[in-house]
């Protein structure tokens, strides 16, 4: 299953990431970036590692990998909905995950007493 990585996800970055790889016997054995935003690169590559393909297929193809965030926010973080085309273009749509900020450890400085 494709993943949205959590960090990317809060910091509601989204974009394509377009990659041309190659197949040989039913595994890829060459990944090339062709464009895309810089922090979804490696999470795109590590998502087409986890892919096999029947064992006969050899061949070169162009991935297009989508991360979106859409809907409202909700509290917890949840799976993202994830779509796969024959034409190999990937979609992950993730839901916005409210902040959540912790200030009891933080010092309050000009408290003098």
């Amino acid at each position: 299953m494709p993943i949205y990585p959590p960090i990317w996800r809060t910091a509601h970055i989204t974009g394509k990431v377009v990659v041309f790889l190659t197949v040989k016997d039913g595994r890829i054995v060459g990944t090339d970036v062709k464009s895309g935003r810089t922090e979804l690169q490696i999470p795109t590559i590590a998502n087409l590692k986890t892919w096999r393909f029947d064992d006969g297929v050899n061949g070169a193809f162009t991935v297009t990998f989508t991360y979106k965030i859409s809907g409202e926010e909700i509290e917890a973080s949840t799976n993202p909905k994830v779509e796969m085309l024959p034409s190999l273009d990937v979609t992950i749509t993730a839901r916005p995950v409210k902040p959540t900020v912790n200030y009891s450890n933080i010092p309050i400085q000009g408290t003098g007493s």
